[in-house]
């Protein structure tokens, strides 16, 4: 079976995807998604955070149950998120290790969820192959081809030539 691509949703969207892939490592997540869980995560804490003000303690006390309850819940399904959203980027799920290095793990995971899918670029690819400029990436293939075989670029820069013609 073949992992899903990432797909650019809305915040709806997103949180369908969050609870319904809540322990799925496989596929990807598109920057959308990631971001979109982050906001609603932001979002469902605000609720909690001013009723913590409140006089009550017993109210407090289960305003802080419910918020454990919630953070709880959304373990599983934020580490699978993170796993997928560094698979689309095509970096090593294990950066998500980075979290236990104290200050550094808190400030890279974030930049590094900002890449950009690499997935776009294939699908861009496939669709350029399968419409009518089929021809004209055949011609750069050609003219790629030619430019090894007249000895102005070697073996290593042929392969990164082609790569990039055809988005890989």
């Amino acid at each position: 079976m073949r992992p899903k691509l990432a797909e650019t949703v809305d915040m709806g969207g997103a949180v369908a995807n969050f609870f319904s892939n809540y322990a799925n490592f496989r596929g990807r997540s598109s920057r959308s998604e990631y971001w979109y869980i982050f906001l609603f995560s932001f979002l469902l804490s605000i609720p909690g955070y001013f009723i913590s003000f409140l006089p009550s303690v017993e109210l407090q006390g289960f305003v802080a149950l419910i918020a454990v309850l919630v953070a709880l819940s959304m373990v599983l399904p934020g580490i699978s998120l993170f796993v997928r959203r560094l698979r689309d980027t095509e970096l090593s799920p294990f950066l998500l290790f980075l979290v236990f290095i104290p200050v550094v793990g808190v400030l890279v995971l974030p930049f590094l969820m900002m890449f950009p899918s690499r997935n776009s670029l294939r699908s861009v690819a496939t669709t350029v192959g399968r419409s009518s400029s089929r021809s004209i990436l055949e011609q750069e293939l050609r003219s790629i081809d030619h430019l090894h075989k007249e000895g102005l670029i070697d073996a290593e820069q042929l392969k990164e030539a082609k790569n990039k013609a055809l988005g890989i």
